[in-house]
């Protein structure tokens, strides 16, 4: 926890103070909903098994954690790398997006309207 509580300090030292100030607002508010929707006992955040939506957005930040690592060994292999380190890294970028393409389908069960945001980025 004081790991990521590290890391979400300099992210957000890199970012302009009104976008985390933004951003923050925004989520207090959201975080206020989900309370408001389990205090009347919606199951809003419980929508998809067992699996809870703070489960959900670990999951997708562990795989935003996961692409950066990939990128950065494929960036250090360089052009010398053998033809074994290519495969390896081929592979792990194909788990990478199978796990990927499995959690966009659990994340619009628990945000529909994501679905549409990403149909229409493929559009354009």
């Amino acid at each position: 926890m004081n790991e990521k509580q590290e890391e979400l300090v300099e992210m957000e030292a890199l970012l302009p103070a009104g976008i985390v100030k933004d951003w923050t607002a925004t989520m207090e508010l959201w975080e206020a909903d989900e309370v408001e929707d389990t205090v009347v006992g919606d199951k809003a955040d419980d929508v998809w098994g067992d699996l809870h939506v703070s489960e959900m957005l670990a999951m997708g930040m562990q795989l935003e954690e996961s692409q950066r690592e990939l990128a950065s060994n494929i960036s250090a292999l360089k052009s010398h790398a053998s033809d074994r380190q290519k495969t390896t890294m081929l592979e792990q970028g194909n788990k990478l997006c199978h796990k990927i393409t499995s959690w966009i389908k659990i994340q619009a069960n628990f945000q529909p309207g994501v679905k549409h945001l990403q149909e229409a980025d493929n559009l354009t």
